[in-house]
């Protein structure tokens, strides 16, 4: 009995303490960011990265239930500004509930989240496929159709893929230190991370 209490106490403060799925994703990005250089002529423009979330509106939350998780673009203005304060530089984040390139065309940045049909994401991808923007999503097909880096969370962490074809028409380019990202986290079976041991 003493047993069950102090794991029904233990679990909650546990899950507290280990990063959401969602940080886990934004952490991942937030380095993937810190390792990209810009075209000199393009960097000089700016004092801070322009990041976009462009999330799609999912089902609303049910009063009765508990607090949502972070949304990405929360979790990812978290670790920006820590990354920011590690760097020394500005950050600049703002949301977007579209894909339309005329909302998005001031971001250096553009991550792309939740359900979008294809058409969609293509046309955003097609927008900027010549331009020195860092686009993000979730999935390999996101990277089979022009995206820069495809984000795929999953059990053991959230791993990703560069594709060097995009990046090469966008001038990016990132650091070879890059892939060392997301070996220090893991997810358990239930979605929560954990320090890797």
């Amino acid at each position: 009995m003493l047993c069950a209490a102090l794991l029904a106490a233990v679990l909650p403060l546990r899950a507290q303490l280990a990063p959401s799925a969602r940080q886990v994703d934004a952490d991942t990005v937030a380095g993937i960011v810190y390792y990209t250089r810009w075209p000199a002529a393009d960097a000089g423009a700016r004092s801070a990265v322009r990041h976009c979330v462009a999330a799609a509106a999912g089902p609303a939350a049910l009063a009765s239930s508990p607090p949502p998780a972070p949304t990405l673009a929360q979790a990812l203005a978290q670790a920006l500004a820590q990354s920011a304060g590690l760097a020394g530089g500005g950050v600049a984040l703002r949301t977007s509930s579209t894909l339309a390139p005329a909302a998005l065309r001031d971001c250096d940045v553009v991550v792309i989240d939740g359900e979008w049909g294809d058409d969609a994401v293509r046309g955003v991808l097609r927008a900027f496929a010549e331009q020195p923007v860092l686009m993000v999503g979730f999935g390999a097909g996101f990277c089979s159709i022009g995206g820069s880096v495809c984000l795929q969370p999953g059990a053991q962490g959230t791993r990703f893929s560069i594709n060097a074809d995009a990046l090469a028409r966008s001038g990016l380019d990132i650091d070879p230190r890059a892939l060392l990202l997301g070996r220090g986290k893991r997810r358990d079976a239930a979605g929560a991370t954990e320090g890797a041991r």
